[in-house]
């Protein structure tokens, strides 16, 4: 959810614009504040220099492969990666956890003691100094899309399906990453809440996709389980994390507030910010509090909305989306 694999063109024609209007010899700085899959990070990761922050780390995971790993480093762990194929499995947190054996149905039992091992030995190796930072988040991000190849879930992690899907039941398979070219080494990756990200970055254009509605640490949090190898404190029949990420933009009250703060403290020539009409705050709220602070300007242009497997038949086909734009 969330993804903007399908507005990059015309989230491009918004930011090409204030792209003209910017002198600088060297490559624009812009940076993404919610980075997310990081799909918009990865359009302009040979353009400009790219900041991608987000605070959960499946995202941070994503990003330090998309903005910082090329093929040079898939080829590197070849070794690593037929060994956690290889993996008969072992009981650890997440088939405890999130398994038959923990009475929850995310993955088959056999696929949770195939994570279990898998996660453990990398970050055994590690510890070992036998991985470089690259191939350990290499070896986490194939970790990552692997998961979400079998997960018995609708596409989200706040609840799994009551009987296993024929690909669930698939066994797990560790694949490569497919990386592109990285022609820029200028990219970096922040894993902090927005509010004191704005803080630290800077430059040119300033990228805003903050939550519309809900929070992402509840949707994604086994995501977030697996890939730190922890063993947190979990509740309730998804087995959320007791010291999951609390998002106040899912809060009509909140979001306004939050936003507002952003656009004050930031130092960037232009904010644009994604946002639909399935936001928390209207589009006249988000106008008001651009236009407060410079000149404004906005684009809208609608697309298919993504649909659960739960919400398919209800929900409507189609989303507004808003791009605001700010010249501070």
């Amino acid at each position: 959810m969330g993804s903007k694999a399908k507005l990059t063109n015309f989230i491009d024609s918004v930011v090409s614009i204030c792209e003209s209007k910017i002198s600088r010899k060297g490559k624009i700085q812009f940076t993404d504040l919610f980075a997310g899959s990081g799909k918009v990070s990865e359009h302009y990761k040979n353009r400009f220099a790219v900041t991608a922050n987000d605070i959960e780390f499946y995202s941070f995971v994503a990003l330090k492969n998309i903005l910082e790993n090329d093929s040079s480093v898939a080829k590197s762990v070849q070794g690593n990666l037929d060994f956690m194929n290889r993996c008969l499995g072992k009981i650890g947190f997440i088939t405890e956890s999130y398994s038959p054996a923990g009475n929850r149905l995310y993955f088959t039992e056999e696929n949770a003691r195939i994570i279990d091992e898998a996660v453990s030995y990398v970050y055994e190796m590690k510890s070992l100094h036998l991985l470089s930072e690259k191939q350990f988040y290499y070896l986490l991000g194939c970790i990552l899309e692997a998961v979400d190849r079998v997960s018995n879930t609708t596409g989200q992690y706040c609840t799994y399906l009551k009987h296993v899907t024929p690909q669930a039941a698939k066994r797990i398979r560790f694949e490569h990453i497919a990386l592109g070219e990285l022609q820029n080494r200028c990219n970096s990756v922040l894993s902090l809440d927005a509010a004191d990200a704005i803080g630290v970055v800077r430059g040119d254009i300033l990228y805003l996709d903050p939550p519309y509605t809900f929070n992402y640490s509840n949707r994604y949090h086994l995501l977030n389980t697996i890939l730190k190898n922890d063993k947190p404190e979990i509740h309730g029949v998804s087995g959320r994390r007791s010291d999951f990420n609390k998002c106040g933009w899912s809060s009509k009250k909140k979001a306004p507030e939050l936003l507002g703060d952003i656009l004050d403290k930031a130092d960037f020539k232009f904010i644009v910010m994604s946002y639909s009409n399935d936001s928390i705050m209207s589009a006249e709220c988000v106008a008001d509090l651009f236009a407060s602070r410079g000149k404004y300007s906005r684009y809208v242009q609608q697309h298919q909305r993504y649909k659960s497997r739960t919400d398919r038949d209800q929900a409507p086909a189609v989303v507004t989306e808003y791009l605001h734009v700010l010249q501070k």
